[in-house]
């Protein structure tokens, strides 16, 4: 019996290669053959994944986190391809903060442009940019700073690019040396989104996303004006090719930084699943599986998400596929969930449990859910082969 792994990160808990390593465990007692299949959609952890697949090496790089603390960051440089490969979390992530220190109105994604400058100075000839993860709602202004734009108030002042000032913003004034956005401009520049928001409205980066990363309510109104207002200005110069991105899905990646990238730097959307499941041959791999076993900490139909779109791949070459969550769901979504998802959902909490415990547990836990998916799928095809 032949299972792919394809699990995605358990967040804040197991990474993607840690749970695929633990359910291939549960699968193999079972008596399983397994291929593993780490997976991201394009937030935390999608840059170990990617590096997996296309090989290249490490640069480190310190950066201004979030807050302007310097950070240590790193990304990686391909040079048989020419391809730089760049997660934003890595230098804007809210993980980079503590709670006390995420807010939304003061954070900005200066260390991002100063990734990009570093492999600016490469001559790359692709760029791959993971939008998941961030701490920031400025769309891509202290990006665009760090690469040499100014930006400039109603009486001609620099105004910092932070989430909270863009409402203040008149205007983006270009940079003076071109050298750096010129070579970024020139390579093909992707943006791994892991969200369909839009840059502003009911389903924008700020509404979706900015209490998350710590924004009060009086903030929202401020951090929406802000994005609307670079908008305006990306529409109305020919710097950024009037490009109309208030409404494009998936632009409110990241609290605009993924529309940032399409102004400042000609970079193109794509479902971060959709590319790093092109780059480690998902589809393959589950043309030739019996089962594929998935998992997420929370599962749900977001398209986009791991689990769901694995479902989706399994669907079209009729595999049978199983979620593996740290809790169920509500009723709706499980029963939508289950369609999808035709050898079963299953939560891997043995009983009443504590989040601390399942955290600590979660590995072990994922093993035995898996061993026991397997058993029992095995026993079904045991019993179908054995009927005359």
């Amino acid at each position: 019996m032949r299972v792919v792994v394809a699990a995605n990160a358990l967040k804040e808990c197991v990474s993607a290669g840690r749970a695929c390593e633990a359910i291939a465990s549960g699968c193999e007692r079972a008596g399983a053959e397994t291929t593993r299949m780490p997976l991201a959609d394009g937030g935390d952890g999608s840059g170990e994944i990617l590096h997996g697949a296309v090989g290249g090496e490490w640069r480190s790089v310190d950066v201004h986190g979030p807050t302007g603390r310097i950070v240590p960051a790193r990304y990686v440089w391909n040079e048989r391809t020419r391809t730089a490969l760049i997660e934003m979390a890595r230098a804007s992530g809210l993980a980079l903060l503590t709670d006390d220190e995420k807010d939304p109105m003061q954070t900005s994604t200066t260390g991002v442009g100063e990734l990009l400058l570093d492999a600016a100075s490469l001559s790359p000839e692709s760029i791959i940019v993971c939008v998941g993860g961030s701490a920031t709602n400025d769309g891509g202004a202290g990006m665009a700073h760090a690469l040499g734009y100014r930006f400039v108030g109603d009486n001609g002042e620099d105004v910092t690019p932070t989430g909270g000032a863009l409402r203040n913003v008149r205007e983006c004034v270009a940079p003076v040396d071109r050298s750096a956005i010129d070579a970024i401009r020139r390579a093909n520049v992707t943006v791994a989104v892991d969200t369909d928001a839009t840059l502003v409205g009911p389903r924008g980066a700020t509404a979706m996303f900015a209490r998350q990363k710590g924004a009060k309510q009086g903030d929202v109104e401020a951090l929406e004006r802000g994005l609307g207002r670079l908008a305006s200005i990306w529409k109305g110069s020919a710097e950024f090719g009037h490009a109309d991105l208030l409404q494009v899905a998936g632009a409110g990646a990241a609290g605009g930084l993924a529309a940032g990238l399409m102004a400042y730097c000609g970079g193109r959307l794509r479902g971060g699943f959709e590319l790093i499941a092109s780059h480690v041959g998902l589809d393959d791999a589950v043309r030739r599986a019996d089962l594929v076993i998935t998992a997420e900490g929370m599962v749900d139909c977001t398209a986009g998400k791991v689990p769901w779109e694995v479902a989706r791949v399994c669907a079209g070459h009729n595999v049978p596929c199983a979620m593996l969550t740290g809790s169920l769901p509500p009723g709706p979504v499980l029963a939508r969930l289950e369609r999808a998802a035709t050898a079963g959902v299953f939560s891997i909490a043995p009983g009443p449990i504590s989040l601390q415990e399942s955290k600590e547990r979660a590995e072990a836990l994922l093993s035995t859910t898996a061993a026991q998916v397997v058993r029992c799928f095995r026993s079904g095809m045991n019993r179908r082969s054995a009927l005359p």
